[in-house]
């Protein structure tokens, strides 16, 4: 089996980033030598990239295509969890990158979805609508022969693309590449999943503005002892 680790490239690789990255390869090669990894990148704009990093991992013979975006951090048996999973595409309900973070998964009516401590512990795996695509497996061949299924009695010309950015009738929001490609696995009766589990142990890595009050709120919080929403450190288990 073939793994295409796609590595979607908009700016500099983030330290921690590298450092999940290697660390992910060296234990997946430890414990599921049967496997082929094969690393490809490429820079530039995201629904661009995201599409040429599709075919390549398809040129390559890749049975199933890895995403990592380089602004996040996660364990090293991520690769070996979602694998286990065997699902078409399964990922994480990652937070947006803000001082007031949501989740990026969505149900079919458009709601948030959130991973809570409980769905962790008990390794939960739950069908949605949207998801982002921070970090996602997919399997390539099971996408190819859905996305090129006759519609309408036709057969389609190319399955691309896959990933487009497009604005919406409001100015304020842009229909982004991932939910162009949600869409997409929806009118194929793809099925999306995220897992709970590495959900709860992945990171979203964040530049934000720090002031003086934040050091004063984490004094305070220091001295006041650890509360139910501390963070928890991250498991060295994948099951």
């Amino acid at each position: 089996m073939k793994i295409a680790i796609c590595l979607p490239a908009h700016g500099v690789a983030q330290a921690h980033f590298t450092h999940s990255l290697s660390r992910m390869v060296a234990r997946t090669l430890k414990e599921r030598p049967d496997l082929e990894l094969e690393t490809i990148t490429a820079l530039g704009t995201l629904p661009r990239v995201r599409n040429r990093l599709f075919r390549d991992a398809m040129a390559s013979g890749a049975s199933h295509a890895l995403w990592l975006d380089n602004d996040h951090v996660f364990p090293d048996w991520a690769l070996i969890r979602l694998l286990s999973l065997e699902l078409a595409v399964v990922g994480i309900n990652q937070p947006t990158r803000s001082l007031d973070p949501i989740p990026t998964a969505r149900d079919e009516a458009g709601e948030l979805i959130y991973t809570t401590p409980e769905q962790a512990a008990a390794k939960a795996v739950e069908r949605v609508r949207y998801m982002g695509l921070g970090i996602c497996l997919m399997d390539v061949r099971a996408l190819v022969a859905a996305l090129a299924r006759p519609v309408g009695g036709r057969l389609p010309k190319s399955i691309f693309p896959l990933f487009e950015q497009r604005m919406s009738p409001d100015p304020d929001i842009i229909v982004g590449e991932d939910t162009w490609f949600c869409n997409r696995l929806a009118e194929a009766d793809v099925p999306i999943h995220i897992d709970h589990f590495l959900s709860w142990e992945a990171r979203h890595l964040a530049t934000v503005p720090i002031s003086m009050a934040d050091a004063l709120a984490k004094r305070d919080r220091a001295e006041s002892g650890p509360g139910p929403d501390s963070v928890q450190e991250t498991s060295g288990e994948a099951e």
